[in-house]
């Protein structure tokens, strides 16, 4: 026969479930994901933003598999290392992770983890605490991005024309391969180098710094002609057509053919 318990264990357990509420009301104020799941690789806690991004009630998520059913099969082997490595020691736990998980509507998202052992009263380890970042978007954008600048890249090195592109100011960000046979200089030397290394005439530099600070303020394009100091010091008459470059209103660089 069961026996009744005390007042003193009640109070004991009422005292474990506020502190269990407390924590879990700060873990669906973060505004990232928080999973957790045991040696079993059941879920055992889930806060208000993992909801959000897998798209499954509270409810629906606790209790469940976590590699059987928010895992895409393609990666479920990869990760499930991960988790039995972490949870053995195996892997120090400042250590992130990255990987896609399966919504409830069958899309993936990625998410970018950190991974923490959740220790008992005695020191074993009985699950772990992930928490959660997606990052999805920001990994699209970033391929975008790279996908751009590599188009860019080839349509400008495979032009006969010098592209050189430099910052506010003067700053050489990229130069384009065709100013080795032009001006004789190795591109990649010349990145970070200030624009008063190419010019013979200190008038046309004094010239093409106005113009610079000009084009900070109006975002105007147009056409400029300097003598050019080839690297051997001969100098050698260029015309320039060059435009700004802007995000969020301001210049960035200027790029000049």
């Amino acid at each position: 026969m069961k026996t009744k318990p005390t007042y003193q264990e009640l109070e004991r357990e009422l005292k474990i479930l506020k502190k269990k509420d407390k924590s879990k009301i700060l873990l669906d104020l973060a505004g990232v994901i928080f999973v957790a799941i045991d040696t079993n690789g059941i879920v055992t806690l889930v806060n208000k933003k993992a909801s959000e991004i897998f798209g499954y009630e509270e409810k629906e998520m606790l209790g469940k598999n976590w590699f059987e059913n928010f895992i895409p099969k393609r990666v479920k082997n990869e990760v499930l290392q991960v988790s039995k490595k972490l949870l053995s020691g195996e892997i120090d736990t400042d250590e992130y992770y990255e990987n896609p998980i399966l919504t409830k509507s069958g899309k993936e998202r990625l998410i970018y983890w950190h991974n923490t052992p959740i220790k008992d009263e005695n020191g074993n380890i009985t699950g772990h605490l992930s928490s959660g970042e997606d990052i999805t978007e920001r990994k699209k954008a970033k391929k975008v991005l790279e996908e751009s600048e590599e188009n860019y890249r080839l349509l400008t090195e495979a032009m006969q024309d010098v592209v050189i592109r430099i910052t506010s100011s003067g700053k050489l960000l990229y130069v384009s391969p065709a100013i080795k046979e032009f001006g004789g200089y190795i591109p990649e030397e010349e990145i970070g180098n200030h624009i008063s290394k190419y010019f013979s005439k200190k008038t046309d530099l004094l010239r093409a710094l106005k113009l610079i600070a000009e084009v900070a303020i109006t975002h105007k394009s147009g056409s400029f002609e300097f003598m050019l100091k080839q690297k051997n010091k001969t100098p050698l008459p260029v015309e320039l057509t060059y435009v700004p470059l802007i995000k969020a209103g301001k210049v960035y660089a200027i790029q000049m053919v």
